[in-house]
This record gives C-alpha cells, structure tokens and sequence, in this order.
C-alpha cells in the first residue's frame, strides 16, 4: 500500500489550488491534518478526516478526492487529474 506523508498531502493541495486557481495552504486546523495523516493505513479514514477537519484554506474536497485515489489506486496524480476532469465534463451534459 502507498503512503503519503504530511508534506506530500501539503503539496497535493497547492498543486490542486494552482490547477484550478483558488488558494492553497494549511489553515488554523493544522493538527487535523496530523490526525489523518496518523491514519495512513486506512484511506478511507484519513480521506474522511482531511474532508472533516478541513485542515486547508481551499481545496479540501478537491484534496481529499486526490489522497484516496492516490492511495487506492496505481494512477499517478496527472491521470487521477485527468480523470477529474472528464467525471466533472460528463456531470455537466
């Protein structure tokens, strides 16, 4: 199983905030992050706490869409963007 670590969630929300062109970065909740991230065996629940306690200033959803699939499945962090853009392109037919 993958691993990410603080520092590589950190990064996916400033690479997703420039992508999309909101704000990126760790908010007042820094300490929510360090509890998902403690969660590292199950990505399930460390998804589920990033949504929850909102630990950056934009993006969560966003961010914490990018954790899981990186997680669970072998898709580089470019297919899974790719993969967001078409989902999003075939909801909005």
């Amino acid at each position: 199983m993958k691993t990410l670590t603080k520092e590589h969630v950190i990064d996916i929300n400033q690479k997703l905030g420039k992508e999309f062109k909101t704000e990126y970065g760790l908010s007042t909740n820094r300490s929510n992050l360090d509890y998902a991230i403690s969660l590292e065996n199950n990505p399930y629940k460390m998804a589920k706490e990033i949504l929850r306690g909102h630990p950056f200033i934009d993006a969560n959803k966003r961010t914490t869409f990018m954790v899981y699939m990186l997680l669970t499945t072998d898709k580089s962090f470019e297919e899974i963007l790719k993969d967001f853009y078409n989902l999003f392109q075939n909801l909005a037919k």
